[in-house]
């Protein structure tokens, strides 16, 4: 009877760890221009007591747990050959649960000569039933050339050969869709990609075109805004007024602006000093002689 009891424990036991795996993981890789990678690792899953996730070949920095609504405890363990992520779920259940692991690393990728080679070497202690890998690459970048690949005995520029290839206008993103992941199994992404750097030339020949830019502007007639304004804002004995004094294109005294304009001394007095309150002319009185001139910011043709 033991023997039979023993032997239903143990069935019960190897069947809740064969139903348990994770539902659903997504990768996702962002490279910065220097090369720092900013990594995010999402898991859905349900009937999972505790787990263990293998980051090969790279020890994580920063590393920020989303949990949820789980009462989950992990820790990281740094190995000669990369890190683990350890976590115990409390009172697991058949609910779906999700974790989120973000970390930033600069031991993913190497670099040769202006040529990048990006990889990672990810598993899990449980099965896993769909992935989903994203890796987008630095603004600039392109995938290298086969016949540059070659000499790192490398054939191709990305691994797995089944990649879907896209873009956001701006970086190149390469995604991965797996089914059906062993425990254990390995999760293995290649890139290699280089940067394209501008010319010398290119960078002379816009800053020259520049240059010139700036050099016609500061030489080019600025046309006077006053000028364009000031009939507008005047009446008609004030242009009449105005021109008499453009015309002799120096001092001019208010009696010769009186005797060409018709006007009276006192009416020409009134428009003189309209015209001064509105910074149009200067006047100066030099003993009992009012003299007018147009200031010196103010052009008439």
């Amino acid at each position: 009877m033991k023997i039979i009891i023993s032997t239903i424990i143990v069935l019960l036991i190897l069947i809740t760890t064969v139903s348990a795996e994770i539902e659903y993981q997504e990768i996702s890789i962002d490279i910065d221009q220097n090369g720092v990678i900013e990594e995010t690792i999402s898991l859905v899953f349900k009937d999972l007591e505790q787990f263990n996730y293998h980051i090969i070949d790279a020890k994580i920095n920063d590393l920020k747990i989303n949990k949820y609504d789980l009462d989950v405890q992990c820790t990281v363990n740094e190995k000669e050959f990369g890190s683990d992520i350890f976590c115990s779920i409390k009172n697991a259940d058949k609910n779906k649960h999700k974790i989120d692991f973000k970390f930033t690393n600069d031991q993913y990728i190497k670099k040769d000569k202006g040529n990048y080679f990006f990889e990672i070497n990810h598993k899990s202690s449980f099965s896993v039933n769909k992935t989903f890998i994203e890796v987008k690459l630095p603004e600039a970048a392109v995938l290298m050339k086969n016949q540059e690949l070659s000499l790192y005995s490398y054939d191709s520029a990305y691994f797995p050969d089944d990649v879907v290839k896209s873009s956001d206008g701006r970086r190149i993103i390469l995604y991965w869709e797996k089914n059906k992941i062993k425990e254990f199994e390995n999760i293995m992404v290649f890139v290699g990609f280089e940067k394209i750097e501008p010319s010398f030339k290119i960078v002379f020949l816009v800053s020259m075109i520049i240059l010139f830019i700036i050099i016609i502007a500061m030489f080019t007639k600025k046309p006077n805004k006053k000028k364009e304004i000031l009939f507008s804002i005047l009446n008609e004995n004030e242009r009449k007024v105005l021109n008499i004094i453009t015309k002799h294109n120096k001092k001019i005294n208010q009696k010769t602006i009186a005797k060409e304009s018709g006007f009276s001394k006192s009416k020409i007095s009134r428009i003189v000093k309209n015209l001064e309150d509105r910074n149009i002319i200067d006047r100066e009185r030099i003993g009992r002689t009012v003299f007018v001139n147009l200031k010196k910011d103010i052009k008439m043709d």
